[in-house]
């Protein structure tokens, strides 16, 4: 098996453990030098190389394949990270090229990331930092200071992560509540979490509120202004997905009028423009889109991308392998 590696060698040293690196070397002839050659290729010249390997290794940063790429047989397509929008489209999957990502393998971290930014903003931890960090103050008590026990949450979609986020909440005997079209009764039922039939009804059960949906024309400012002013005083969003669903100008609006509550790892535009008004806002928690993997557990990356290269090796089912349909669908 021929294994060309699209992405640089020092992200595959980043997630590949040395016993993992071993054992990828193992599987086959490893060329780490498509990389840094790649660029200097025309698209014909680009699809000629690329069809010489069996497998295409890639990740963040990683090279994309030409628009028109079609491969020449089977051939397989392994990105350790998630979102592949960027170097790769459906329409090379409907050609026939095979495609798995990170899949849920590190679905745990964000998860935790996402109960971390509800804990912290329900218990006003921007403002605690506003008062003892800026102005250099002291409270005992902030109005309105809440707990999530016995909460009502909404999860808007329910794919890998909020599926991981679920559990997590059990402890605090959360009411879980879910919006998601394509979720089964049966999955739901698994998880005992219920379901919301529209986005109006997310906001009107519910005051904590995490969003995990896809980057998808249907979800462009699904969380607006008409949404934010159904929340209750003190309503929290969560939002750990993209940043498309979220009205920005909307939810500084209601954080100026002392009401919700966000803490928020994405945005419409990344870094975030240091001007942005949600910079002034200490209900504001904001990230640099770090919910995860954390670096402790990239190897996780690693370690799901060498199994399915293993299993396509062996003509096994690869983990959670993506269609056409997945991908127009994905975060």
């Amino acid at each position: 098996m021929r294994i060309g590696v699209l992405t640089s060698s020092d992200f595959i040293d980043r997630v590949f453990r040395p016993e993992d690196k071993t054992a990828l070397l193992g599987l086959g002839e490893v060329d780490f030098a498509l990389c840094d050659e790649y660029g200097d290729l025309s698209d014909a010249e680009k699809t000629k190389r690329l069809h010489s390997y069996d497998i295409l290794l890639s990740g963040w940063s990683g090279n994309a394949l030409p628009a028109d790429y079609t491969p020449d047989g089977d051939q397989y397509f392994c990105t350790c990270t998630g979102t592949v929008a960027s170097i790769i489209k459906p329409e090379h999957l409907e050609r026939g090229l095979r495609l798995t990502n990170w899949g849920d393998a590190i679905s745990q971290y964000i998860a935790e990331s996402a109960l971390m930014q509800m804990l912290a903003s329900i218990r006003m931890v921007g403002l605690h930092y506003q008062r003892t960090h800026i102005e250099k103050g002291w409270a005992k008590d902030f109005p309105g200071t809440q707990s999530l026990f016995d909460r009502n949450v909404a999860l808007l979609g329910c794919g890998a992560i909020a599926k991981k986020l679920i559990p997590l909440l059990g402890p605090f005997g959360c009411k879980v509540h879910v919006y998601d079209p394509y979720v089964s009764d049966e999955q739901l039922a698994e998880f005992g979490a219920q379901r919301l039939e529209t986005v109006r009804d997310v906001f009107t059960t519910c005051d904590v509120i995490s969003n995990h949906l896809p980057k998808v024309e249907e979800t462009n400012d699904l969380i607006n202004a008409e949404m934010l002013a159904l929340l209750p005083d003190h309503g929290i969003i969560v939002n750990t997905a993209r940043g498309n669903s979220l009205d920005e100008d909307a939810l500084v609006e209601e954080h100026k009028r002392g009401r919700l509550f966000s803490a928020l790892d994405v945005f419409k535009q990344e870094p975030l423009p240091e001007d942005h008004s949600l910079r002034d806002e200490p209900r504001c928690l904001i990230m640099c889109h770090q919910a995860g993997p954390t670096h402790d557990g990239y190897y996780k990356m690693g370690e799901r991308a060498l199994e399915n290269i293993r299993r396509y090796i062996n003509g096994e089912e690869l983990i959670q392998e993506l269609t056409a349909d997945h991908l127009r669908k994905m975060t």
